[in-house]
């Protein structure tokens, strides 16, 4: 007698069938997509670390105070607002001819093409005091740079402490966020002066 293997029913003979030339050609494109997935990977991972070495720098960005100096110790507020072609009218006859110190001050911005930084100032009474109420803190301009590098003078209005004493000014370069970008103080000064 002989041993017969019992016969696979006809759907696993059906599975067990040379794939097709459809199934062929799909298998054949699945496997070409994991080949170039893969290799797109390697190239994209490639151009990423060989870019690190060979890619040019970025841009400079920098925004800085270069030089604070007084030009004149005694301004009424009206020539200052002529002297820079800001209007008056809003103004009282006793703040027009209230005196104060001129400031001349210099700031480099590169790299921040088209967005504002005011520089601001605040004025402090020996060692570290800052005066207090908004007239010793104020924006006096803001700055917008219409080239890579922009450089700038522009004189600021500061009005004479309340009471004697040796004091500076403080200037500070806000970035566009409102952080300080840079800071320089004024020389010291003492008001009255001798």
């Amino acid at each position: 007698m002989e041993d017969r293997v019992p016969s696979a029913p006809k759907a696993a003979r059906r599975r067990r069938r040379r794939p097709t030339f459809g199934r062929r050609a799909y298998a054949a494109v699945a496997g070409l997509g994991v080949i170039v997935g893969a290799l797109a990977g390697t190239l994209a991972l490639f151009h990423d670390v060989f870019g690190l070495f060979n890619s040019d720098p970025p841009a400079s960005i920098d925004a800085r105070i270069d030089k604070v100096v007084q030009t004149r110790s005694r301004m009424p507020f009206g020539e200052y607002l002529s002297e820079t072609k800001l209007p008056r009218s809003s103004f009282s006859k006793e703040q027009l001819v209230q005196p104060g110190y001129e400031f001349a001050v210099t700031v480099t911005i590169t790299g921040r093409l088209g967005k504002e930084l005011p520089l601001r100032w605040r004025m402090f009474r020996k060692p570290e005091t800052p005066l207090p109420g908004p007239i010793y803190d104020r924006e006096a301009v803001g700055f917008e740079p219409k080239g890579a590098k922009h450089s700038n003078s522009w004189p600021v209005w500061v009005p004479y402490p309340p009471n004697r004493g040796t004091y500076y000014v403080r200037f500070t370069l806000d970035d566009p966020n409102g952080l300080p970008a840079d800071q320089r103080d004024s020389a010291t000064f003492t008001y009255p002066s001798h």
